[in-house]
C-alpha cells in the first residue's frame, strides 16, 4: 500500500506592512508597489497585472482564511513561510503571526518554516548592470540563533497547524553557507 503525498508550497509574506520595510522604502510599502509599478517590456505585455481577489493585506486573517481555504480545496496541505530573522528580530512575520494563526481554520491547512538566512539584497527595482546594496546580512550569532530558535518554539513549534513529517516538525533552512558563517564556518563549530 502506497502512503500519501502531501503537497507543500512556499509561501513569500511580503504582501503586507513591515516596519522595515517602511524604513527602507516608505510608508505603507509592500510588495504590491513593485505589481503596479510593472510596466510593458514588450508589444503586447500587458502590465500591470491587477490581482483577481485586489492587492490585498496578508495580515489580515480574513483574507488569509480564503487564501487557506482556496489552497487546500486545490489540494495543498502546507504553507512553507519563508521566515526571517535579521539583526536579532523578526521580519516579515505578520502573514504568519497575524494572518494565518489568526484565521479561521475549516480545512486543516498546516504550516512551517523555511529560514530564509540569506542576505538582504536592495533589490527593488531589480537591474543587471549594478551590485545590490546589502540591507542586513543573513548569518547569525550563536546568541542570535538561540534566540531565533527560541522565538521559532514559542511561537510556532507548538502549534497544531504546524506541520509534522514522520511524527517530527519540519524545519528547514535555505542557506547552509550562512548559517555556518554565523558560527565561525566550520561545521563542527555550528554543531
Amino acid at each position: 500500500m502506497a502512503e500519501s503525498a502531501e503537497v507543500a508550497v512556499y509561501y513569500f509574506p511580503n504582501y503586507h506592512v513591515d516596519t522595515r520595510n517602511e524604513e527602507w522604502h516608505g510608508k505603507g510599502w509592500t510588495e504590491w508597489e513593485l505589481v503596479k509599478a510593472a510596466t510593458p517590456r514588450f508589444p503586447g505585455h500587458e502590465q500591470p497585472k491587477v490581482p483577481l481577489w485586489g492587492y490585498e493585506d496578508e495580515a489580515d486573517p480574513h483574507v488569509m482564511a480564503r487564501k487557506m481555504a482556496a489552497a487546500a480545496t486545490h489540494g495543498i496541505d502546507c504553507f512553507i513561510f519563508d521566515w526571517y530573522w535579521y539583526d536579532n528580530l523578526h521580519y516579515l512575520h505578520r502573514a504568519l503571526e497575524d494572518g494565518f494563526l489568526q484565521a479561521a481554520n475549516p480545512h486543516g491547512l498546516k504550516f512551517s518554516l523555511m529560514w530564509a538566512n540569506h542576505d538582504w539584497l536592495e533589490i527593488h527595482p531589480a537591474t543587471r548592470c549594478r551590485p545590490y546594496h546589502q540591507r542586513t546580512t543573513g548569518s547569525v550569532s550563536g546568541h542570535e540563533f538561540l534566540d531565533a530558535t527560541n522565538y521559532m518554539i514559542e511561537k510556532y513549534f507548538r502549534s497544531d497547524y504546524y506541520w509534522r513529517v514522520n511524527g517530527g516538525l519540519y524545519f528547514s533552512i535555505y542557506d547552509l553557507p550562512s548559517l555556518l558563517a554565523g558560527f565561525g564556518s566550520s561545521v563542527e563549530e555550528t554543531r
